[in-house]
């Protein structure tokens, strides 16, 4: 489950975003409901003030889900990145994890749901069966290329990836795969992180792990990883058919993004999300471009 709090200035500008559309909505349809129920007609004038507030709302929503960098809170529709540029000046303190909608099978608003990135943290995208496996690991690379993007070369991106296929590698700063995967575990979950910071990518756990692979992994999520953020994909079914439950434990070093529905965002708003899918190769194909050529 996302509880989407108030962490940030940007997520309380959302929250406000949000609330003053919402409202619009409503006075919007409670105008519909007057009209029907005083049993006039509604002539073309009227039905023109109509359609421009509900349209005047559609545009207030449009324009929140543009807030920020491209990075940080577009969709991953290449049309939204053509005109983006890596910035190197752009903070690394908050990704996108998908979009806000009413209810729970309501219509997106548009309004993106973001997770902190914390140094010391983990983001854990958790999935329970197999429906909800390709869920959870679109999400997981639909997050590492927006890291990619926003860190713009500034951080140390690092995938742990044992089966050599778990994503294009050349969103990564250093990619570790098969025999290597124990020991460069054991080093990063001790070692300082370079200077401008360090996140530790690992899908599909414990996919290719070892019993004692995956329970330093779990370690790491529970106690953080000092100056370092992990971006993990948890597959909890397979982890419990092939080793026993996950301990995740209870722990503030943790963020933990549940994709088992329903997912409620916000309760008290009754918002919830809509996940965001893998990138399309060519969108990844751009980011690694625009990375390359600064």
């Amino acid at each position: 489950m996302v509880a989407l709090r108030p962490r940030t200035r940007r997520q309380r500008r959302h929250r406000n975003a949000i609330a003053a559309a919402r409202a619009r909505l409503d006075q919007v349809r409670d105008e519909i409901k007057d009209l029907g129920r005083a049993g006039q007609p509604v002539i073309a004038g009227e039905r023109e003030a109509v359609v421009a507030g509900l349209m005047d709302n559609r545009r207030q929503l449009a324009r929140l889900s543009g807030v920020g960098s491209v990075p940080a809170t577009a969709p991953m529709e290449i049309d939204r990145w053509v005109l983006w540029r890596p910035d190197r000046d752009a903070t690394l303190d908050e990704v996108r994890v998908g979009a806000l909608r009413e209810g729970i099978d309501g219509e997106s608003l548009g309004v993106p749901c973001v997770v902190p990135i914390v140094p010391g943290q983990s983001i854990v995208i958790v999935n329970h069966n197999d429906r909800q496996r390709a869920t959870a690991r679109g999400l997981w690379s639909s997050m590492v290329a927006r890291v990619a993007a926003l860190a713009a070369g500034r951080v140390e991106l690092v995938l742990i990836d044992p089966t050599g296929a778990a994503a294009d590698h050349r969103l990564f700063t250093t990619v570790v795969s098969g025999v290597e995967v124990p020991r460069a575990l054991d080093r990063l979950s001790r070692e300082a992180p370079p200077e401008g910071g360090r996140v530790i990518a690992i899908p599909d756990v414990p996919l290719g792990l070892g019993p004692r692979d995956a329970a330093l992994v779990l370690a790491m999520i529970r106690e953080g990883v000092a100056g370092a953020t992990l971006a993990v994909h948890l597959d909890a079914d397979l982890y419990r058919s092939e080793i026993g439950e996950p301990d995740l434990g209870v722990s503030s070093r943790r963020w933990l993004v549940d994709v088992a529905p329903p997912t409620v965002a916000d309760p008290s708003a009754g918002l919830s999300v809509i996940w965001d899918a893998a990138p399309p190769p060519a969108l990844v194909d751009l980011i690694v471009d625009r990375l390359a050529s600064g």
